[in-house]
């Protein structure tokens, strides 16, 4: 099988692992506690000593919320790793197209074309 093809099979699967996963929810999670921490430090009416109640509370948060995101982002390119572990058992070919700047940029427009596609005609 083309290494062109094997990635822009991969390229779908993890387009799907995005729209599927809570990536988009958890950036927003995090960036909401960031704000908030934001708002309560310019605060003038919030005594020092309940912002430092506060804000390790946000941070914690963010915190949480940010390996969260580092996790999902990894099960998102999991079938990447895989192909690119399996890749390097077998010669390294896939992998090294992967990683050039043609396969990038293929990876990159299927991304693009799909997810167009796929916002276009399916319907939720």
């Amino acid at each position: 099988m083309p290494a062109s093809l094997v990635v822009a099979v991969l390229t779908v699967i993890s387009v799907e692992l995005f729209l599927r996963l809570p990536i988009l929810a958890t950036i927003g999670t995090v960036s909401g506690s960031a704000r908030r921490s934001f708002e309560v430090i310019r605060a003038k009416a919030i005594s020092d000593h309940w912002k430092e109640q506060v804000l390790p509370a946000y941070s914690g948060r963010m915190m949480a919320g940010t390996v969260r995101l580092a996790v999902l982002l990894v099960l998102m390119f999991t079938p990447f790793i895989l192909a690119g572990i399996l890749s390097s058992l077998g010669g390294g070919e896939l992998y090294a197209f992967m990683t050039s700047l043609p396969g990038i940029a293929l990876s990159v427009v299927v991304a693009m074309v799909y997810g167009f596609a796929r916002r276009r005609f399916v319907r939720h």
